[in-house]
């Protein structure tokens, strides 16, 4: 699997991650840099959260900043469309190791997603279903769509009915060859899912730094302490 670009930010492909989100407006002047270092290994910044932030309001945290402005069909908020995501990206782009585009809006995101690949932030392309877990063909066909995009790391966060949902996401993980992906499960398997993806590979593996978005998530916190005590010999 040959990169889209060699970046500053490659080697986050080949690590175990936790990247902490956050998803609200007044969270940001109390997360200082030493509590969030302590907490995650890298920022979510949910810019459809934050429509009206400007890039120098942020904190300098010390750790890597990924940036998403969701599409209201995967839950994102605000309701923006296309044009102001977009907007909101691209004001940030400086400032991001990797930017988070949905799959499904790779056409009407087309120029955006060109100056991030041609940026040394890294593409992250991702799919979210709040009902289900797809068939694992339908993961595959989104999969390889992501990368003929250019994708540098696929993101897929699907909701898990039960143990066979969860090997489904095991059998992405397990494809080789395959792009780096950030594998994550919602609802009542969602936490346990999640250690189990993380140890599998999944490079990216989110949880929050102020409030829960979906059921299943951990802190980061408490997710980057469980994540050490389970790789310790």
């Amino acid at each position: 699997m040959t990169l889209h670009n060699i970046s500053k930010y490659a080697s986050l492909l080949h690590e175990t991650f936790v990247v902490g989100s956050i998803a609200q407006p007044d969270s940001l002047p109390g997360l200082n840099r030493h509590t969030v270092e302590k907490l995650a290994d890298m920022v979510e910044l949910r810019l459809d959260a934050y429509p009206a932030l400007r890039p120098e309001a942020v904190p300098e945290w010390g750790l890597p900043l990924l940036i998403t402005a969701r599409c209201p069909a995967e839950g994102g908020r605000n309701g923006l469309d296309a044009g102001h995501r977009s907007a909101l990206l691209r004001s940030f782009l400086p400032k991001a190791a990797a930017v988070d585009v949905e799959i499904q809006s790779l056409h009407e995101m087309r120029e955006i997603c060109g100056e991030i690949k041609a940026s040394p932030a890294l593409l992250v392309l991702s799919f979210h279903d709040f009902k289900v877990t797809p068939a694992l063909e339908e993961l595959q066909a989104l999969l390889a769509r992501a990368v003929e995009a250019g994708a540098d790391v696929v993101k897929f966060a699907t909701t898990l009915q039960g143990p066979r949902d969860v090997a489904t996401l095991c059998q992405l993980l397990a494809m080789s060859p395959r792009p780096p992906m950030s594998i994550m499960g919602m609802g009542p398997l969602g936490k346990a899912s999640r250690m189990l993806f993380a140890q599998m590979g999944s490079v990216f593996n989110y949880g929050y730094l102020d409030v829960a978005t979906v059921p299943g998530q951990w802190s980061a916190g408490r997710m980057k302490e469980l994540l050490a005590e389970l790789s310790a010999p």
